[in-house]
């Protein structure tokens, strides 16, 4: 019977001398990586705390009771 170190050392080699197992694994690799970055470029989720933001500013901006007080409202949030 064979030891485990001998079979290390009969693991064929292609032509260029890379292991069988190298290309295979490379396609595993790009194939993860395309994933990946497809993943990333997926739209980002809603964001609920903004759209509050946004109609909390709306409805302060609806009770304004003049154009003056209006432009002062929007000032006081750019300043923010």
């Amino acid at each position: 019977m064979a030891y485990f170190d001998t079979y290390l050392q009969r693991i064929p080699l292609t032509a260029s001398g890379e292991s069988r197992f190298t290309r295979p694994v490379a396609a595993i690799t790009a194939f993860v990586q395309r994933l990946a970055a497809c993943w990333h470029d997926a739209p980002p989720a809603p964001r609920a705390r903004r759209e509050r933001e946004i109609r909390a500013l709306e409805e302060e901006f609806a009770r304004a009771t003049d154009h003056a007080d209006l432009e002062r409202r929007q000032r006081a949030y750019d300043r923010r």
